[in-house]
């Protein structure tokens, strides 16, 4: 499926990140990357599940369902949501894990930098962030990146409160 992928990607003129595993003391950056890819690559990934939804020729009848169900998961307004909150809280999380992991970091330093992702996760509630404004105005639009949006009442978002 990755080689699929990529040619989808390419057909799309897309750039597809490389998705990382979440793997000892730098979970936070690997997540980061692996939902930003899902972030960038989101038109790919929607082309090339509903390309092999569509393959009777190749696909059996429950790989074709499961393709199907990626769908509806992938464009439904709540998982963009999701995905959006979490690139928002991950490039925090994820910076504040760098700078801490830094030999050169003093206490003094690591103190500010804690208090001002506690400052920022609190506004956070209040105000979303770039990636979760991006994802409510295309699920007012209808559709991000060119790919449908359906809302699904079987889906629940987190809240971002």
């Amino acid at each position: 499926m990755g080689r699929e992928l990529a040619e989808c990607a390419s057909e799309l003129d897309l750039e597809l990140n490389k998705i990382g595993r979440i793997l000892g003391t730098r979970w936070v950056s690997s997540s980061l990357k692996t939902v930003t890819a899902v972030w960038y690559s989101y038109q790919a990934l929607y082309s090339q599940f509903k390309k092999a939804q569509e393959d009777v020729k190749n696909r059996t009848t429950s790989e074709r369902a499961m393709f199907r169900g990626l769908i509806k998961r992938l464009t439904s307004t709540q998982f963009l949501s999701d995905l959006a909150i979490m690139y928002d809280i991950l490039a925090e999380l994820s910076m504040v894990s760098e700078c801490l992991q830094n030999r050169q970091t003093t206490v003094v330093y690591a103190d500010k930098l804690i208090r001002r992702s506690i400052a920022f996760f609190e506004c956070v509630k209040e105000k979303p962030g770039t990636k979760s404004l991006g994802a409510k105005r295309a699920a007012i639009e209808g559709n991000f990146c060119g790919v449908p949006l359906t809302s699904s009442s079987k889906i629940t978002a987190i809240n971002p409160q």
